[in-house]
């Protein structure tokens, strides 16, 4: 699975990368991160599976990041990581799948990352039928 994490407080990427690290090393679970304290610079928008992003950042904000994410890459979980919550109504437009302050971090982040694997694995589920010697999907 490939993860972005984007905020522009390198701490936070730092800390964010290490929680989901991990977790992923702990249970098992095969993990490119990709970290960015400068949302311009993300390039492959269609490349991630979950999205870890602030809101509140100078260059893009995370509600303009995800509107680009979303657009090139549907199925991508979002998980907005944020001080403010004030910006949580604009998350539904952009189906945030959790909205996360940055104050209760360390106590969810790990199980919201936890329903976004599952959500993810649910959603690439492929269930493969053979009619007539045919596989169909």
């Amino acid at each position: 699975m490939n993860f972005l994490v984007c905020d522009d407080e390198m701490k936070i990427v730092e800390q964010v990368s290490t929680l989901l690290q991990e977790h992923c090393m702990e249970n098992g679970i095969h993990a490119q991160i990709h970290a960015f304290d400068d949302p311009c610079a993300i390039k492959d928008y269609d490349s991630y599976d979950i999205a870890f992003l602030d809101i509140d950042m100078e260059k893009l904000n995370g509600i303009n990041l995800a509107r680009k994410l979303r657009q090139e890459n549907p199925g991508i979980v979002i998980i907005f990581l944020t001080n403010f919550i004030q910006y949580a109504p604009e998350g539904f437009e952009v189906q945030a799948f959790r909205y996360l302050l940055k104050s209760n971090m360390q106590k969810r982040l790990v199980s919201y990352f936890e329903d976004a694997v599952r959500e993810v694995v649910r959603e690439k589920q492929i269930i493969t039928i053979s009619v007539n010697s045919e596989l169909i999907d």
